[in-house]
């Protein structure tokens, strides 16, 4: 689930409806036809979020959700933000934050969460679809160049 959508239901028409229009689209990556970004912006309380969903071929494949706000994010706010996100979607699941912020979490259906610390901090969702794994078994290692930058 993300903001109360089935990951394998999302679609640009679902999300339309449900947040509204783009900020932004990129139509096409270089050597990546039928390959779609849309860029969405956000606030909750300080933190500023900037989504992008990726689309192949018309299928949803993930999202990534780059956290900002005014300030540092120091470890209270990254927590903050992780313990929303285990409420709202991972009741059962203890999030361990004892080796840092960054998490792996496969849920009922086989998708993923998980989170980067770094320069940023980004919390992406991978609709784990038969679309998703025929990509990556379709990139070859010669091709891994192609997907650089994406996530």
């Amino acid at each position: 689930m993300f903001n109360n959508m089935v990951l394998s239901e999302i679609s640009e028409k679902v999300l339309k409806n449900s947040i509204g229009e783009p900020h932004y689209i990129i139509n096409k990556l270089d050597n990546i036809d039928n390959y779609k970004i849309l860029f969405y912006r956000h606030s909750i309380e300080d933190f500023n979020y900037l989504q992008q969903f990726h689309f192949f071929e018309n299928t949803f494949l993930f999202v990534n959700n780059m956290v900002r706000s005014s300030f540092i994010l120091g470890n209270r706010e990254k927590k903050s933000i992780m313990n929303r996100i285990q409420e709202k979607y991972y009741p059962d699941i203890d999030f361990d934050f004892s080796n840092g912020f960054e998490l792996q979490i496969k849920d009922a259906e086989d998708n993923f969460l998980y989170t980067t610390d770094s320069v940023n901090f980004s919390i992406t969702y991978i609709n784990n679809s038969n679309t998703f794994k025929d990509i990556l078994n379709k990139v070859k290692p010669d091709d891994e160049n192609k997907f650089e930058g994406i996530i």
